[in-house]
């Protein structure tokens, strides 16, 4: 044991060792320039706060410059990085203060400087930052990522990135841009990343955007920019554009049909917070290759039949946010590959038996949260769900009365989403592949619960196709009615292919012989009577047809009692097996331990 301890300790001893030698290298990788990471060394600290920081230990230095640092201060961790005889490939200058508002010309000059990317963000003055014309002198061969945010520019830097020919990315984000002209972006032929967003930009020359149409993959232009028909007609020149993000943006009420034509490429379109109000057929026209389509928090009251049709490769959708109050079958025409759909914070009254029919096959997350005002029937049958979280339906507690989520791939359903819904009525879980452990036994008790709770109530509640719901696992399960398994088999880790069943059904029987699970069409053709289920009559025909009764089951005053009562016996034969079991075992123990005892004692003497 002690050698063991000597062991721990060496290497642990070993491991201090090793870092802090690591610690005293990184420290004097830039003499005269702090790693941040080596901030607490009291002689490596200058009282600067621009950092040096060498990657992996290489030849090629990031500098930081943070939190009202000055220009001052970065010019001699750059003197530094030259007298190391390193190169700086990486300069980031936060909350910089720069002296009379201006970045200066070859800031950045130096026989050592290929820096490939510079980020000037959230500047400290409060007036407007004037770049240079010869800031990035210098830089035309290296410079691949420049980004300038938060700094109040007022004008397009054209003079001092026109030989920037090898940018790939330019961020001109959160600033006070209000026009481009067509000469911007000219030199830059090979950008693939633009940003934007969050200046007041209401006008593009004609033009502005040509020069990247063979290039630009993403183009970010939100956030209180105006968006017009004219912006609407550059941005379409853009048939390379992979990413078009316009979260935000002011002015889009409407698009015109055939505006995205041209863009076969794009993959990814953000609309969020923007003002449409309608989505017609033709709106999406081109979008071919279209995967994920964002347009939450909208004003859209209307969606026109077939207006995904042009999306046929389209996995995620989003209408969240909106005022839409009814959803149609043929919304969703096209979609064979959607796998997430959210419509949640809506104000859906209805949806049809087949509002979602078209989209069964590929459909994996539905979500409906918070449509406080939705919804009596919900029908999600013969779809590829996988998981329903507690949440996804609280918004219908108090006023679902159907919910059929027959044929799909659940595996397990919380109790308290069964609980909550205190004016349930008819419940499908059909078809699924229902792990039965101590969960399912859970949702089996829920279920005979809202059966006695019916009865005593006077109220209906029916279990549809209870022979067809059944566990798919454990083996020893596998095709069992999940309301006929005995309840201590949901804890048993016993998989013997001994294991007795219940044969009696828990589903209740009336006196009259009619099984509590038909008794169905009554209860559907009074709810009908009502207007309270959902969809067109023929949906709603058709499903009464799957029904096996329609007759109403006939109660006399003891029918609760004995209902009550029925689950509630427990045969006491088992009970006393077992426990003449465990005094035979322990009596045997207690003899065996004895004996050991004593065989032991008169070894010793």
């Amino acid at each position: 044991m002690q050698i063991l301890h000597i062991l721990i300790y060496s290497c642990l001893l070993f491991s201090l060792l090793l870092l802090l030698t690591v610690d005293a290298k990184q420290a004097d990788l830039v003499p005269g320039c702090a790693d941040l990471n080596a901030i607490a060394k009291a002689d490596s600290y200058n009282g600067s706060f621009c950092f040096c920081s060498v990657p992996d230990g290489g030849s090629n230095v990031h500098i930081s410059c943070l939190y009202s640092s000055t220009l001052e201060q970065f010019r001699r961790a750059f003197l530094a990085v030259t007298a190391a005889k390193k190169a700086v490939q990486q300069v980031t200058l936060n909350r910089v203060e720069f002296e009379a508002a201006i970045l200066p010309g070859k800031i950045f000059d130096s026989p050592y400087a290929s820096i490939q990317i510079i980020s000037i963000d959230k500047c400290s003055q409060n007036a407007p930052l004037n770049i240079h014309d010869d800031s990035f002198h210098g830089l035309a061969e290296h410079l691949e990522e420049l980004y300038i945010t938060g700094c109040n520019l007022e004008q397009f830097p054209r003079a001092a990135i026109r030989n920037l020919t090898k940018l790939r990315t330019l961020s001109l984000a959160y600033n006070k841009l209000t026009n481009l002209r067509r000469m911007d972006f000219e030199p830059l032929k090979r950008l693939e990343i633009l940003n934007l967003e969050g200046n007041f930009i209401s006008s593009l020359e004609n033009g502005t955007l040509l020069a990247l149409r063979n290039s630009l993959k993403k183009l970010s232009f939100g956030n209180h920019n105006f968006v017009g028909d004219s912006i609407f007609d550059e941005i379409s020149q853009l048939s390379e554009l992979q990413v078009l993000d316009m979260d935000r943006a002011d002015g889009i009420t409407d698009i015109a049909q055939g505006t995205f034509e041209r863009m076969n490429k794009l993959e990814k379109l953000l609309l969020p917070g923007c003002s449409l109000t309608i989505i017609h057929r033709n709106t999406f026209r081109g979008l071919t290759k279209l995967t994920e389509l964002d347009l939450r928090i909208n004003l859209l009251n209307e969606v026109e039949c077939g207006s995904f049709t042009w999306t046929p490769n389209l996995r995620r959708l989003s209408l969240a946010g909106n005022y839409l109050n009814e959803s149609f079958a043929c919304w969703w025409d096209g979609l064979e590959h959607l796998k997430e759909l959210d419509l949640g914070w809506n104000e859906f009254l209805s949806l049809e038996n087949n509002a979602f029919s078209k989209l069964g096959q590929t459909l994996a997350l539905l979500n409906l949260r918070h449509n406080t005002r939705l919804v009596q029937e919900l029908d999600l049958s013969s779809g590829k769900l996988q998981l329903i979280d507690d949440s996804d339906l609280q918004a219908q507690t108090e006023n679902l009365q159907r919910l059929i989520l027959r044929n799909n791939q659940l595996t397990t359903l919380s109790r308290n989403i069964l609980e909550n819904m205190k004016n349930l009525q008819v419940l499908d879980l059909s078809d699924n592949q229902w792990l039965c452990d101590e969960n399912m036994e859970a949702v089996v008790e829920e279920i005979e619960l809202k059966y006695k709770e019916a009865v005593l109530t006077d109220q209906k509640f029916i279990l549809l196709h209870a022979n067809e719901t059944s566990c798919d696992y454990p083996h020893n399960l596998k095709g069992q009615i999940i309301m006929n398994v005995i309840k201590e088999l949901f804890k048993s880790n016993n998989y013997s292919e001994d294991i007795i069943y219940s044969s009696t059904p828990m589903i209740p029987i009336m006196d009259n012989g009619i099984n509590l699970e038909d008794i169905n069409t009554s209860v559907f053709t009074e709810l009908l009577a009502k207007g309270t289920l959902i969809g067109d009559e023929n949906t709603k025909i058709e499903h009464h047809l799957n029904t096996s009764s329609t007759v109403r089951p006939l109660y006399h005053v003891n029918m609760k009692t004995e209902l009550i009562n029925e689950h509630m016996k427990i045969n006491p034969a088992p009970v006393i097996i077992v426990a003449i079991t465990l005094i035979l075992v322990s009596t045997a123990v207690i003899v065996a331990v004895a004996r050991h005892l004593r065989i032991r004692n008169q070894l010793d003497n």
